[in-house]
């Protein structure tokens, strides 16, 4: 891997780690607030594990910067923790911008249908239950471990087999089984939610475009807004992860067409690195690290709600330096006295 692809991983690491992780926490923090509405709460799912994708790119950046050095990589333990959280992280996020955007869409075709709200949360949080407990079986019926890539800079799962670190001896790449686990693990879970969400937005898009003229009220105009604030949180989505969908989809076909198909053959060994490499961590931190930048952009309440808070803060800064400086007033006072008083005697002696 060239030095600038090094850089450029360890800058979106770097990046993802300072913004993504108080922005999030601070999105995270406002939406809690609000308990009512179900964007609310979907807002809730995706700002969550976004600053968990960003907590987890921590410590990424040494190793982005120095792949061979493993850093708490080397752990066995935390390369499992991590992996687990990584994956089921990610996967989450995708899955709520999906139902928020589906859920406003719906709601945009269908404005006097009941809202929901009950079973939209039934369906987003069995899925995170699903996420996880996929990543067990894994672990578990496959004994899938975690191992460190030095390619991509972090863990990776892999079977664990005396010879090799592979999946040829237990499931064959030929096999139905092996043709239906990875159409599952990155059919349904990567490339399915990113076309959903693609659909979705369009239906969005035409909805606003139709209706944008007969909504002069101002009910019409907040409802419109929350609606953009919806579809820029699902392009940015669309935007940073939809290349590492496209590479899915060509990596399934290859296998669903027993490698007949391999649209890399026409790519030196370095770019594919790069492809993998690029299109999986670094992407999707930087994703997770966009959208509180979009929350702050489209939500006049957030901004008001920091500024509020960073001048309470302030407030509270100053006030305790104040009570400190009156603290010590008295003893500056007493040093004053007796230098003058010492000074004073200097002088009638002289």
């Amino acid at each position: 891997m060239s030095e600038i692809n090094i850089a450029l991983f360890g800058i979106f690491s770097l990046f993802s780690a300072l913004v993504g992780v108080p922005g999030n926490l601070i999105a995270l923090v406002h939406f809690v607030q609000d308990k009512k509405k179900i964007s609310s709460f979907l807002y809730r799912c995706i700002s969550a594990s976004d600053m968990l994708a960003c907590l987890l790119m921590i410590p990424k950046i040494a190793t982005s910067f120095d792949p061979e050095h493993t850093g708490l990589f080397k752990n066995n333990y935390f390369c499992e923790i991590w992996n687990f959280l990584w994956k089921t992280s990610y996967k989450f996020s995708l899955f709520a911008v999906l139902m928020l955007s589906a859920v406003r869409s719906f709601y945009l075709l269908s404005p006097f249908s009941p809202r929901r709200s009950t079973l939209v949360k039934v369906i987003t949080l069995s899925y995170l239950l699903i996420l996880a407990l996929e990543e067990i079986l894994l672990k578990v019926f496959l004994k899938f471990v975690s191992h460190y890539d030095p390619k991509f800079g972090h863990c990776l799962w892999l079977l664990h087999l005396p010879d090799r670190a592979d999946m040829t001896t237990m499931i064959h790449p030929f096999s139905d089984k092996f043709k239906v686990l990875v159409t599952f693990y990155w059919g349904v879970q990567v490339v399915l939610p990113m076309i959903l969400t693609i659909i979705s937005c369009l239906v969005t898009l035409v909805h606003m475009v139709v209706t944008n003229r007969n909504q002069e009220t101002d009910q019409g105009n907040t409802r419109s807004k929350a609606t953009g604030t919806i579809l820029a949180v699902s392009l940015a989505c669309i935007t940073f992860n939809l290349p590492h969908s496209i590479i899915r989809i060509l990596d399934t076909v290859s296998i669903l067409s027993e490698y007949k198909f391999n649209w890399y053959t026409s790519l030196s060994p370095n770019t594919i690195s790069f492809l993998y490499s690029f299109l999986d961590a670094p992407v999707f931190a930087l994703s997770a690290a966009v959208n509180p930048i979009i929350y702050m952009w489209r939500m006049k309440d957030l901004r008001v709600g920091l500024g509020s808070g960073t001048r309470w803060i302030g407030r509270k800064v100053s006030r305790s330096c104040r009570c400190r400086s009156d603290a010590e007033e008295p003893y500056f006072r007493m040093g004053e006295r007796k230098r003058t008083s010492a000074s004073k005697t200097k002088s009638s002696k002289v």
